[in-house]
């Protein structure tokens, strides 16, 4: 029974525990805060009352180059294509039973590709039937053509004649008839009156006068009828004979060149079935790729290629150039003549020189992968090509655009734009000062300075940030931007690659600008057009100030500089 009482108080004493915990945690955890905001509202101050120094470089001097460096590949200038000469019927064309390895080096006349000619032996032997055929029918067109013009001369000098002569014997015979006839009949009529003969045997003498003269006049018409009529039928019949012969001797050989034209075409389409190298070089294979990098055609044995289709390149590998794509913002800098350096990835080491030889008109054509970007080819000329060069090996190629020896040079970071000025910002003991100047070809990585500064005076780098520390509501410091361009010249690419190769200044052109270029700081407003910002002048305005407020020793004077006018002024040490 008294166990109970003790049950009772355990759970209550529990429950006042864990709220003195959950308390205590509370009260921790707003003391934390309470810390933590008091630290931070203290660092704002003491960074806001605190002078940062910028990161500074010095002025150089030296050699300038500004060079367009793009990647490409490797090719000959002097390639000879080895097409596919063989004609099919079939839409796929004509398989490849054998075909020499690529990359092996070649003389002419030495065997590349072997084409199937199976259906093609097949077709020469009807061919050859059909030849022979019309080459028969062509013979005997010929002899019944001259059989015709023999017909005409036998007539003329032989049938003819004879049948004259024939004629001509019957007329002699006939007139010999009429003079017997009419000496019998001249007798049988003095007998008859003397009462030797009767008049019936006088009578059949005149009748036979009258018989050979009939017969006399058959003969001479039938010797005008020969001369004068069948002579001139049988002569037209004959030429017409010798014409239609002569039309078909010439039918019969039209006929027979067709189909040995044809024998002729398929055994040299038979022949055309080994091809053969025409020139030396290295065999490369004509593959076909699509505008997403997957093969459309693979030359390989057992392929079937069609009539004029590329099979084979025989690339010259004593004339290499580099095909390099430029985009259409740098194009315009390079023309055809100038001189490039080629870094081969294969001949590592081996510096080759070149010279740019050709600049298309027109851009390359697009792919999906490359939006609307538009490229341009240059072709590069390799002097001297090693003979480790081959077709196909990627490459850097920098062209040369501009070089200047012996010129002032800072980086790129240090110049600043405002209203088509541009300004530095000079670091010294007494501070940094706005400084106008007149600035020359960019490689964006130096910009070459014409006047303004001189040699190894230092100059603030990225000052757009260094000015935001020093008055975060500097609206100059918005409206200003880094320079990445010469006056009147727009160079593209150009980030660090390359630099010191060619005199240690200057880097090949890369296409980034620098990073921060044409954005505004995060969090900050304003307009970016000069002309609708009021503090748009103010480098300009402080760049005056500062040079009426030098003392006679060439330092500035603190609190001469008018800070509502430009941008904030460091009077700290470095």
């Amino acid at each position: 029974m008294a166990a109970v009482p003790n049950s009772k108080r355990s759970p209550r004493r529990s429950h006042r525990g864990v709220s003195w915990i959950g308390f205590l945690l509370s009260v921790l955890a707003l003391v934390v805060v309470v810390v933590a905001t008091s630290y931070w509202i203290w660092q704002r101050q003491a960074m806001a009352g605190a002078v940062i120094a910028p990161i500074t470089s010095k002025v150089s001097q030296g050699l300038f180059l500004h060079e367009v460096t793009e990647r490409g590949e490797t090719e000959s200038s002097s390639n000879v294509e080895v097409r596919c000469q063989v004609q099919s019927k079939a839409t796929t064309g004509t398989p490849i039973l054998w075909i020499i390895p690529e990359g092996t080096i070649v003389e002419p006349g030495e065997k590349l590709i072997e084409l199937d000619a199976s259906a093609l032996r097949e077709t020469e032997t009807q061919q050859r039937i059909l030849y022979e055929q019309a080459r028969a029918s062509k013979i005997q067109a010929e002899l019944a053509h001259e059989t015709s013009k023999i017909a005409i001369e036998e007539y003329e000098k032989g049938t003819f004649i004879q049948e004259k002569e024939t004629v001509e014997g019957e007329i002699f015979l006939a007139e010999e008839n009429l003079r017997r006839s009419q000496d019998y009949a001249s007798y049988s009529d003095k007998l008859y009156g003397k009462g030797y003969v009767t008049a019936v045997q006088l009578e059949a003498d005149k009748f036979a006068v009258k018989n050979a003269e009939l017969a006399l006049a058959t003969a001479k018409t039938k010797k005008f009828v020969l001369e004068n009529f069948t002579r001139a039928k049988m002569i037209n019949q004959l030429k017409s004979a010798e014409q239609t012969a002569e039309a078909q001797k010439r039918a019969q050989a039209a006929g027979f060149r067709l189909e040995e034209e044809k024998l002729k075409f398929v055994e040299d389409q038979i022949a055309k079935c080994v091809i053969r190298a025409p020139d030396a070089g290295l065999v490369v294979y004509a593959n076909k790729t699509d505008n997403r990098g997957n093969s459309e055609m693979v030359i390989e044995e057992g392929v079937s290629v069609r009539e004029q289709q590329v099979v084979i390149r025989l690339p010259d590998v004593r004339k290499m150039q580099v095909k390099v794509r430029v985009n259409e913002s740098r194009v315009d800098l390079i023309k055809v003549g100038r001189p490039a350096r080629i870094l081969v990835d294969a001949l590592q080491g081996t510096r080759l020189e070149g010279v740019v030889t050709r600049v298309d008109a027109l851009p390359l054509p697009t792919s999906w992968s490359r939006g609307n970007v538009k490229d341009y080819a240059v072709l590069v000329a390799i002097d001297q090509p090693p003979p480790r060069l081959k077709p196909g090996m990627t490459a850097e190629v920098s062209i040369l655009v501009t070089e200047e020896a012996d010129v002032l040079q800072v980086p790129v970071q240090a110049v600043l734009e405002q209203g088509g000025k541009f300004y530095l910002y000079r670091y010294t003991e007494t501070g940094t000062e706005p400084v106008p100047v007149t600035i020359g070809p960019t490689n964006d990585q130096f910009v070459v300075i014409r006047s303004g500064i001189a040699l190894d005076e230092s100059v603030v780098l990225d000052p757009r940030s260094y000015l935001r520390k020093l008055d975060p509501t500097s609206s100059a410091a918005i409206t200003t931007r880094f320079v990445t361009s010469a006056p009147q010249q727009s160079y593209g690419k150009a980030a660090g690659e390359g630099a010191g190769k060619r005199g240690g200044m200057a880097g090949a052109e890369s296409g980034k600008r620098p990073r921060g270029e044409g954005k505004r700081p995060r969090g900050e407003g304003g307009p970016k057009s000069d002309s609708l910002n009021p503090d748009g002048p103010a480098l300009e305005a402080a760049a005056l100030k500062v040079e009426r407020s030098k003392n006679e020793a060439g330092k500035l004077e603190a609190g001469k500089i008018d800070s509502g006018a430009a941008p904030q002024l460091d009077g700290g040490s470095r």
